[in-house]
């Protein structure tokens, strides 16, 4: 009878251990699962901090190339994010956490725009700079407008001024898009429309490229700098965008006080670009005060301490007389030249620049006063 009681006590005594056994593991695993679940936080966390800086960094070096410069990087988009924006020059990834969402940013120095992955996973991230700002998106899009700045200057003109800007919408993918485009203009005192009408909804084949021209009209009373954009939606989701900018300069040799002395000559043309330019823009800006003043032409980017062709066309499509010259670039790949406009012919003049890889073109008008 004792020896039956004996066992049955060992039993319970052994139940009871391992209930014991049982909760202290319990606790143990708990502990261990709440800092697992605190470590893979942390983690996320990091690697999407580490996402957005990657972003941030890659659109500031682009946009410092110039506009038209391009690269991609391999990204991860780790567990846990539900989202990504971006807002003005903020990349944002929203991460989901235990007691709720937190967000992941990252500060750039251009405005930032386009689109981001917002589910985990491996992406190639396509940045582009743009006039002013830079474009994001997952893989290359289809639809691409050149040039993206329709940009015009000109003195103010006691009539009336009628301009056409044009850029080309391409269909760089393999399907067939429908494009609709927008206008976005306010002023009243320039003006900006459609030459063809058709061009605000069009089908564009794979390859296939159309050219848009818009209508600028410029009345007498115009001063100062007027801005506005074209923006194309394509029906694959790719959005793209042209900037405008119309600059009147204000009492710039007025006719009326412009001496016939000036009637071919222009004053302080300045023209910059980088090696890596795809587009073209015109400046000119009259000074009464001084009226023959050299054309600073001056370009960056290139190999540090490399040599460069720079060639002048006249508006005739012909040599100007001291071209091609050969440029030596600083050690910052800077280089700088003068052009004495005294016996040019009014009209645009374009700048041609290459080394042995890369090409640039850029182009100014000198305008007769009268």
């Amino acid at each position: 009878m004792l020896f039956r009681r004996s066992r049955a006590q060992a039993a319970v005594e052994v139940l009871i251990l391992l209930a014991i056994g049982m909760a202290v593991l319990a606790l143990i695993m708990s502990a261990a699962q709440e800092r697992l679940t605190s470590s893979d936080t942390v983690l996320r966390a990091q690697q999407s901090q580490s996402a957005a800086n990657s972003i941030a960094r890659a659109a500031d070096e682009v946009y410092s190339q110039g506009v038209g410069s391009r690269r991609s990087i391999d990204l991860i988009i780790p567990e846990g994010i539900v989202g990504a924006s971006l807002v003005n020059r903020t990349i944002l990834l929203r991460l989901a956490q235990a007691g709720g969402q937190s967000d992941i940013t990252a500060r750039t120095a251009e405005d930032v725009y386009g689109s981001l992955p917002g589910v985990p996973g491996r992406y190639t991230i396509w940045i582009t700079a743009e006039e002013q700002r830079v474009q994001i998106r997952a893989g290359l899009q289809d639809l691409a407008l050149n040039p993206t700045l329709l940009y015009y200057n000109t003195p103010t003109s006691n009539s009336t001024q009628n301009i056409p800007l044009s850029t080309i919408a391409t269909n760089l993918g393999s399907s067939t898009l429908t494009v609709n485009t927008q206008l976005m203009w306010a002023s009243a005192e320039v003006s900006v429309g459609y030459a063809n009408p058709a061009d605000s909804s069009f089908s564009l084949l794979p390859a296939e490229s159309r050219t848009i021209t818009l209508n600028v009209v410029i009345n007498a009373s115009a001063a100062g700098t007027y801005t506005g954009s074209l923006t194309a939606n394509a029906s694959n989701g790719d959005t793209t965008q042209a900037a405008i900018a119309i600059e009147v300069i204000s009492g710039a040799c007025p006719s009326q006080t412009c001496p016939l002395s000036v009637n071919r000559t222009v004053a302080r043309i300045t023209g910059s670009t980088f090696s890596n330019d795809t587009y073209s823009r015109n400046k000119l800006i009259f000074d009464t005060a001084d009226l023959v003043t050299p054309v600073t032409i001056s370009s960056g980017n290139w190999t540090a301490n490399s040599i460069i062709t720079l060639n002048l066309l006249d508006p005739a499509n012909d040599v100007v007389s001291g071209y091609p010259k050969l440029m030596l670039a600083n050690s910052t790949g800077d280089f700088s030249d003068t052009y004495d406009p005294s016996n040019g012919s009014p009209g645009t003049y374009t700048i041609l620049a290459n080394d042995s890889t890369r090409s640039a073109t850029w182009n100014f008008t000198i305008t007769g006063c009268g």
